[in-house]
Formats: C-alpha cells, sequence, structure tokens
C-alpha cells in the first residue's frame, strides 16, 4: 500500500462499514448578549415633565382653596353639654366663708371691726378659718362668740384655738361625707382595715392576708406580709392597692379572691393584678347602669353648611364612640389618632354602630368610603340612598383591593405636593379629611392568606403591606384607615397593624385565649381591659370598650344613631325617633361630595373583580393588577350623577360590571 492509499484510505475493502466517528467534544455555543432593555428617555421625561405641570396646577388650586376656607366664616360649633360644675362640700363651705370680706360682713360673726379671715383646706376633708383681729381683742372671747354664731347658723362644730396674740384658727375636721363612711359600710373588716393604724387595724390586717394565704414565711421563721399602700373609693366602693411580699406573685395572688370576698363578707369583690400590685375590690355599690338608648345629636360636632367649611371641620374631625356608664361621651379625635381597628362578635352590634359612625362623619363633612368584604344591605344601603358624604361602595377583592391602591396614591399625591406648598407658605394644606372603612377586615384577609392559592396568597399580603403603609403615615395627610373585623387571628390583624392602631374598640364579650380581643389589641394593657369588660354578657348591643383618646380602657355604650337604612318612624321610641329626624334634617344641610369609581373594563367578563395589588411572581406568573384599573368620577361639579360615567356607576341603569364564570355543575332545586 503506497503511502498515498494509505493518507486517503485507498486500498482497503471499500465494501467493510466504516468505523463510527469518534463524538466531537460538545462546545457550548455562544450565546448573544442580553438586549439592553430600552428605556423610552425621552417618553420617561415628558411623563415627569406632565407629572410636574400636574402637581403645580393642584398646588395652586389648594393655595386658592385655602384663601377661600380662610374668608368663609364660622362654622356651627358642638354644643357643651349642660352639665353644671360639680362643687364638693368642702368647696362650698370654704367658698362660704370666703365671702365674708366687709366690715359689715366680719362684724356679722360678732367679730371686731377691721378683722380679716381667710378659709383654706385642711386634712383631708377638712377646713380651716385664719382669723386676724386688731391689737387688744380678747381672742378666747373672739373666738367663743364666733364658734357659738356658727353653730347657732348650723354651720357645723369648729375648734377653735390660738396662733399669736392677734390670730387664731378655726378648725373642721371632716366637711361633707366622713371618708371612713364607705368603709363602715363595706362591714367591720373593711372598716377595720380603713383605720389600719390603729391596734385593731393593724391585728385585723394582718389576720386577713394571713388566712387568705398572702404572707411569706421565711426559713427563719419570720412572716412577710403584703403593705397597703392605697385605701381608695373606686366607682364601685371601698379599694385595696397592696405590694405583695417578695416570693408571692401577683398571679397566684389574685387566686385568692374567693377567700377575701368571704373574709371581707363581699360577694362581688374582685382582685386583679396592677403590674406587681394587687388591687381588691370590694365592689359594694351597684354597677351603674347605662341608658337604653344613647342617642346620637348633630349639635355633637363641627357642622359644615359650605364646601369650603368642610376644610375648617377637617382638624376638628371626631368618630363618635358612645358614651361611659358616667354618661361621658367617647369620641375620637382623628387628627391626634387617627386610625381604627374594631373588633366584635357577630350579633354584639358592631355593624349597626358602624352605620352610626359613618352618619356622624358625614355629619362634619369627611369623605367616606366604604369596602365590605361581606356584602351588608345596611351600609349597601348608604351608598344608594346617596348619603352626603358616602363617596365609593365595594365589595370584590379587585374593588377593595383598588380602593387601597386609591388610598396609597393618594398618600403619595399630597406627600409630593408638600413642597410645593412649602414654597407658598402654606405649611399646613387644607386637605380633605378621607375616613376608608374596610368591613369584615379579618376574615378576608384570613381566607386570602390562608389560601391554598399562591396568588390570593400574594393579593393578601399585598393589603397588608397597604393598610401598615396608611396606619404609619396617613396622619398628616387627613387620611383615615378603619378596619373591622370578627375574628382577631394574626393572619387577621398582623402585628404591624394592630401596634399602629391608636384607637381599638371590640364590642361584645370578648373571646379569652391568645387569639382573644383583648390579647391582640390590647397587649399592654390587659388588666385595665379585662377590669373594663366587667359585666358585658353575650346578647348586648352596641356594648363594648375602648381605649379612649386619653388612652384609658373603657366601658361604652355606643350611640344608637340615625342611618338612611330606617326612617325615625320605625324607632319605636319618641325620644330616638325625634333625635333621628333632627340628624336626618343636619344631614340634608351637609354639602355633598363627588363620588368616584374604577374604569373597569367593558368586556362582560367581570375578571376585574378577582384582580389584586399582587402583580404575580415565578409561581404564578404575571397577573393582572388593579392598577390598570383608572378612577373614574361619578359626579359632576353640581353633584349630580355624570351620564357618561353611568357604565362604571352602581347607582346607573347602565351599569355593566360584568359576571365572572360560574360554576356550570352548581344546581339550586326550585320547589315552587
Amino acid at each position: 500500500m503506497s503511502e498515498f492509499d494509505d493518507l486517503f484510505g485507498l486500498g482497503d475493502d471499500l465494501s467493510a462499514p466504516e468505523p463510527a466517528p469518534k463524538p466531537r467534544p460538545k462546545t457550548r455555543a455562544p450565546q448573544p448578549d442580553p438586549a439592553p432593555e430600552f428605556v423610552d428617555r425621552a417618553a420617561e421625561a415628558d411623563a415627569k415633565a406632565e407629572q410636574a405641570r400636574r402637581l403645580a396646577a393642584q398646588a395652586a388650586e389648594l393655595a386658592e382653596l385655602a384663601e377661600r376656607v380662610s374668608r368663609c366664616g364660622q362654622v356651627q360649633g358642638p354644643q357643651a353639654d349642660e352639665k353644671p360644675a360639680e362643687v364638693t362640700a368642702r368647696e362650698h363651705v370654704i367658698d362660704r366663708w370666703n365671702r365674708y370680706t366687709t366690715v359689715e360682713q366680719v362684724t356679722r360673726l360678732g367679730l371686731p371691726a377691721g378683722s380679716r379671715l381667710r378659709a383654706i383646706p385642711h386634712g383631708a376633708n377638712g377646713v380651716q378659718v385664719q382669723v386676724r383681729v386688731p391689737l387688744g381683742t380678747v381672742l378666747v372671747d373672739a373666738a367663743r362668740g364666733v364658734v357659738g354664731l356658727i353653730r347657732a347658723w348650723e354651720w357645723g362644730d369648729y375648734a377653735a384655738a390660738p396662733v399669736d396674740a392677734s390670730r387664731f384658727t378655726l378648725t373642721r375636721g371632716i366637711v361633707g361625707e366622713d371618708p371612713a363612711q364607705p368603709w363602715r359600710a363595706a362591714g367591720k373588716t373593711a372598716a377595720a382595715i380603713y383605720a389600719q393604724d390603729t391596734a385593731e387595724g393593724k391585728k385585723v390586717s394582718r389576720l386577713l392576708f394571713e388566712r387568705a394565704g398572702l404572707t411569706v414565711k421565711k426559713s427563719d421563721g419570720s412572716v412577710l406580709a403584703p403593705r397597703i399602700l392605697a385605701r381608695e373609693i373606686g366607682p364601685r366602693g371601698p379599694e385595696l392597692l397592696v405590694r405583695l411580699p417578695g416570693g408571692l406573685s401577683v398571679r397566684d395572688a389574685v387566686k385568692a379572691e374567693g377567700t377575701l370576698a368571704s373574709l371581707f363578707r363581699c360577694p362581688d369583690l374582685r382582685c386583679e393584678a396592677e403590674g406587681t400590685h394587687l388591687r381588691i375590690k370590694l365592689n359594694t355599690r351597684p354597677a351603674v347602669a347605662f341608658p337604653k338608648f344613647v342617642h346620637m345629636e348633630p349639635t355633637q360636632f363641627w357642622l359644615p353648611h359650605s364646601p369650603e367649611q368642610r376644610f375648617v371641620v377637617a382638624p376638628k374631625l371626631v368618630l363618635p364612640v358612645g358614651v361611659t356608664a358616667a354618661g361621658e361621651r367617647i369620641e375620637v379625635p382623628l387628627a391626634k389618632r387617627p386610625h381604627v381597628v374594631i373588633a366584635g362578635t357577630s350579633g354584639a352590634g358592631k355593624t349597626r354602630s358602624i352605620l352610626t359612625m359613618i352618619t356622624g362623619l358625614a355629619l362634619q363633612g369627611a369623605a367616606v368610603a366604604i369596602g365590605a368584604f361581606k356584602v351588608d344591605p345596611d351600609l349597601e344601603f348608604l351608598y344608594g340612598a346617596r348619603m352626603p358624604g358616602v363617596v365609593h361602595y365595594s365589595t370584590t377583592i379587585g374593588g377593595i383591593s383598588r380602593l387601597l391602591l386609591w388610598l396609597r396614591d393618594e398618600l403619595e399625591r399630597r406627600s409630593a405636593l408638600m413642597p410645593l406648598l412649602a414654597r407658598r407658605g402654606i405649611s399646613r394644606p387644607v386637605w380633605e379629611p378621607v375616613v376608608v372603612f374596610i368591613d369584615e377586615w379579618g376574615q378576608g384577609l384570613d381566607e386570602l392568606l390562608g389560601s391554598a392559592d399562591p396568588a390570593e396568597r400574594g393579593a393578601g399580603a399585598a393589603m397588608v403591606n397597604v393598610a401598615s403603609k396608611i396606619f404609619a403615615q396617613g396622619r398628616s395627610f387627613a387620611l383615615h384607615l378603619v378596619l373591622s373585623t370578627q375574628h382577631t387571628y394574626a393572619s387577621a390583624i398582623p402585628g404591624r397593624i394592630a401596634q399602629n392602631a391608636a384607637t381599638r374598640i371590640v364590642f361584645g364579650r370578648p373571646k379569652p385565649g391568645p387569639a382573644g380581643p383583648i390579647e391582640v389589641l390590647f397587649k399592654d394593657d390587659k388588666a385595665a381591659a379585662v377590669e373594663a369588660a366587667e359585666g358585658i354578657t353575650d346578647g348586648m348591643r352596641g356594648r363594648g370598650i375602648v381605649a379612649d383618646a386619653a388612652g384609658k380602657v373603657q366601658q361604652f355604650q355606643a350611640h344608637y344613631g340615625y342611618t338612611p337604612a330606617e326612617h325615625p318612624e320605625t324607632a319605636g321610641d319618641a325620644e330616638l325617633a325625634a333625635s333621628w329626624a333632627r340628624t336626618r334634617d343636619a344631614l340634608e344641610r351637609t354639602p355633598r361630595v363627588r363620588r368616584w369609581g374604577w374604569r373597569f373594563p367593558l368586556d362582560g367578563s367581570g375578571e376585574w373583580q378577582g384582580w389584586s395589588l399582587f402583580p404575580g411572581d415565578r409561581t404564578t406568573g404575571e397577573l393582572p393588577t388593579v392598577a390598570q384599573l383608572p378612577v373614574v368620577v361619578l359626579d359632576g361639579i353640581d353633584g349630580r350623577p355624570d351620564r357618561a360615567a353611568g357604565r362604571w356607576d352602581p347607582l346607573s341603569d347602565a351599569y355593566d360590571p360584568g359576571v365572572p364564570l360560574l360554576n356550570p355543575d352548581h344546581i339550586a332545586p326550585a320547589s315552587y
């Protein structure tokens, strides 16, 4: 075989199969560089320029509005409760003595001309009159004459004592009720405890705590006993604040409640933890009863009668809650405590009370938007009746998500306007007050976050993020969020929301346990909340507890006020019917606020109702969001419905939101 043949494979048997070629090593094909994402800088610049022009125009409008507001005239303010100031018996006696200032009045007391006197408090419940007479006056005779005269006038018994050559005092140790009287009325044991400084009092105190198991025996045989820090009169009678001995926890001490009730012979006695101390309440007086109906009157509020006056009232906006057992109104100043969580079991009157709250806000000129995870006919009726101030109503995931997005967008818009207004010398703009209610928030959120569908879980998480931002930043811009819930699970009221809820309200008897409303909403005030809820039973409608404007937890009875869903003629009580009629008339004088909604697709599919704030992720893929739903104004500047917006207006016959596909296999057999 020649080298030529060998080189080119010639000379071999051509009929033999060719050997399989050796596989070539794999090489990765060169990948082209990813195309850079195209950013239309010109379009972006145009959008920013348009936004700047729009914000500048809005700032000019707000500046002009502020000028009109400053000239809009006086707003009708709330009428003060016509309660005379309470004057104690001691204050009355001191005032009576101090009226004797003229020569004629002094001589009527039997004192020589030129005498001077001054009455001051003395001790816990007494009065002392300091008398100065001219030099040369016989003090004994002057004092004896005054004491005899005032005794004849039935001013009480006073003890006279000299101070120096020209002064003496008249002292009455107790004026009005003897502070020991409530303790004596509570029984011999309580009376002895009040007189603790006496030998008998010390003996009774020692035996009482010993028999109640509140003492601690040390290894050396000595005994540590509780120390009484304060003896006070509470709403239901005598109370003791006790410092416990070392080695005895307040949790264990509370368990002595039954024994103490027996020893004091006070069957309603209660023991409560107060920090590391123990408070013993004898509860010898009956609990104060609430009225059958708590009226809400227009005269409680600042009432705007023009569009400009709404902005005057905005900083004074209050959320009406109800009254305490003492008849004191509880109103939440939203400028200071801007966001609210309302919890309550079914049948506790929560929704009815919310209707009254919305009426109260409408009277004050607030714009109220409602989102409801559960369709409620009465809430829907507020919107359907065109109640002044109620500007929006949504009941779907898409609608409620868009409502929260609207609130966030409005927050960002107002924030962006601040520096523009500052350049105009406006540091406190006149923002329109907006209050958004989300009813059954807990149930809706719990279902979303607990869903097996990752898209629904994402929708719930996005809602929490937006609500948390509003709770943290909304106050400065007059944007307020009220969340109503039956459930207080961690998934229903996440910590970010519970911690920023300036006002917490619970309707009905609070359920115990780690997921109960007291544990979740009153984590730092558990003892006070438990005490405030005492006496609330199942079936009480409108009764609840609230942390008031001062942060104190109190029991209250909610207002039973007018709502368009109920006519005054149906009130069933003459006074209540008259109150409702006054509220209805006042609402008619309240300025109208333009309604708004969402410009959803008109394809009839209704798919937008299931959209959310969640744009999707690797699990779900890209999802449509409610950011694709523009806002549509439903009313004209005159407050009348805009026909051109009818297909997006729930109150229009042309309204066409579409209907999502239903289960075709579902059957509801008819029996008619």
